[in-house]
């Protein structure tokens, strides 16, 4: 279920993406709201929206890859125990364990992205969660 909303929720962000790429010419002002201190060319608005579109593009395909393997992994495990049928249980556990190999990039995916979307409102947001997603890391790491 969450490998199933997640490849759709970046399914949706990536075309947003692209399109908020193409209409650089009127999204450049709103960020000016909140970007005091950066620099306010339109083509480097442009380039801004590229690393998070790679990183929902690449979400989306690792999510899609996840939710394939889970949905295969329930065919053999429903299967009947008779004469030719019986499936190793090692064969069942490797489609459920590449499941869960496609599932991890996809969050880290996700996880990526959020430096470039802070970048979108300007250099001190993308350093504010740098500086988050480090103490975060020490946190989980118990460093």
């Amino acid at each position: 279920m969450p490998s199933t909303f997640l490849a759709s929720t970046g399914s949706l962000l990536r075309p947003g993406i692209f399109n908020l790429a193409i209409t650089t010419d009127k999204q450049g002002e709103r960020s000016l709201l909140v970007n005091v201190f950066g620099n306010h060319h339109p083509g480097l608005w442009t380039s801004k929206l590229v690393p998070p579109g790679v990183d929902f593009s690449f979400a989306f395909f690792n999510f899609t890859l996840a939710v394939r393997y889970f949905n295969h992994t329930g065919f053999p495990l429903n299967l009947p125990t008779g004469i030719n049928t019986a499936i190793p249980v090692q064969d069942v556990a490797g489609i459920l364990e590449r499941g869960g190999t496609h599932h991890m990039p996809g969050m880290r995916g996700y996880y990526r992205s959020i430096p470039p979307t802070g970048w979108l409102v300007g250099a001190l947001w993308m350093l504010g969660t740098v500086v988050l997603i480090i103490a975060l890391h020490r946190f989980d790491r118990g460093v």
